[in-house]
C-alpha cells in the first residue's frame, strides 16, 4: 500500500471506528483478481455429461440479479457492459423471459449458465410460483415467456418432461439487497425460503448474493474493502442467515456495478469471489448427478 493510502486506510478506521471490527472477519487477498479470474475460467464441470454449470438467479424485484450478470460480464470484458436490462425502479421486473446468460471473456465463453428469474413481487402475484419450481426441476425452456395467472402446463411441447444432467439447476442463488432485508414482510421471506427449502430437499446446493452494501455502510461506499470488517455488514448477514435459513458460508455480499464508467478491481474481486464459490457448489453438486 502506497503511503498516502495508509494514510487514507488509518483516517478511515478513525472516521468509521464504531462500524469497523479492529481485523476482517472473512480474509480477502484483495491483490488476487487475476488468480481469482483464472480459477474460474479453466474451471471444468467435474460431470462428463455437462458441458456448463446451470446456476438460477431469484429474489425481489430490484434485487441486482440482472445488474450481478451485467457485472460479471464487466469483469471479464475489462468495461462496464449493460447487455441485460435494469429496471430504474424496483417497483416492477424488468426480467420478462426465462434465458440463460452467458459470461464472455477474451478465451470464450465460461463453462456456466446464469438463468435470471423474474424478480418476485411483494404484494403481487407477476410470475406463477410454480414456474419457479418448474425452473428448479429443469422443465422451463430458455426463452420461455413468464405469465402471471399459469405456469407452464407439462402437456405443453416446450415443457422439458425428462431434463438432461445439462438441463438441471446445480445452483441455487437468492439475491436480496441488504438495505431491504429487515424491511421485509415475514410472508415475503416465507415465499423466497419456500424455494430455497424445495431446492434443499432436491439435494441443489443454495447461496445468497447480498448486494448494494454500500448504501448502508458508508465506510464500504468509501472502500469496499471494508465490506469483511464492517459491523453492519455482518449483522445484515447474520440477520439474512436468519431469515433464510442460508449458512453465513454460503452468503456473499457484493457490489454491483450500476452508476460506474470503468470497473474496479475491488469489486471484481468481491464478484469473482462469489461467482467462483457459487461455481464450486454447483460443481460439487453436478458431480454426484
Amino acid at each position: 500500500m502506497s503511503s498516502y493510502g495508509s494514510v487514507m486506510n488509518h483516517i478511515y478506521k478513525w472516521w468509521y471506528g464504531s462500524e469497523l471490527y479492529s481485523k476482517p472477519w472473512r480474509t480477502v487477498k484483495w491483490d488476487s483478481k487475476h488468480e481469482i479470474e483464472e480459477s474460474v475460467r479453466i474451471l471444468t464441470p467435474s460431470n462428463p455429461d455437462i458441458r456448463h454449470l446451470q446456476i438460477l438467479l431469484h429474489g425481489p424485484v430490484g434485487a441486482g440479479k440482472s445488474s450481478f450478470i451485467n457485472s460479471l460480464r464487466s469483469v471479464f470484458q475489462k468495461r462496464i457492459s449493460v447487455k441485460e436490462k435494469v429496471a430504474p425502479s424496483s417497483s416492477t421486473s424488468c426480467t420478462k423471459t426465462y434465458k440463460g446468460c452467458e459470461i464472455k471473456t477474451s478465451y470464450g465463453v465460461l463453462p456456466i449458465t446464469i438463468f435470471d428469474f423474474m424478480g418476485l413481487e411483494e404484494k403481487a402475484q407477476n410470475v406463477h410460483p410454480d414456474d419457479l419450481r418448474n425452473a428448479l426441476h429443469g422443465h422451463l425452456p430458455n426463452g420461455y415467456k413468464f405469465h402471471p395467472d399459469r405456469p407452464l402446463p407439462s402437456n405443453d411441447e416446450k415443457y422439458i418432461i425428462n431434463p438432461s444432467k445439462g438441463e438441471k439447476m446445480h445452483c441455487v442463488v437468492c439475491v436480496v439487497s441488504t438495505n431491504s432485508i429487515s424491511l421485509m414482510t415475514d410472508a415475503f421471506i416465507n415465499k423466497m425460503k419456500m424455494y430455497l427449502e424445495e431446492a434443499s430437499e432436491l439435494g441443489i446446493p443454495r447461496a445468497v448474493l447480498m448486494t448494494m452494501g454500500d448504501l448502508v455502510c458508508p465506510a464500504v461506499k468509501n472502500d469496499v474493502k471494508y465490506i469483511y470488517i464492517s459491523k453492519i455488514i455482518k449483522t445484515k448477514m447474520e440477520e439474512c442467515s436468519h431469515k433464510l435459513q442460508v449458512p453465513m458460508t454460503c452468503i456473499f455480499p457484493v457490489k454491483n456495478y450500476n452508476e460506474e464508467l470503468e470497473t474496479n478491481d475491488d469489486v471484481d474481486v468481491l464478484l469473482l469471489l462469489a461467482l467462483k464459490q457459487i461455481a464450486h457448489f454447483a460443481n460439487d453438486y453436478a458431480e454426484d448427478l
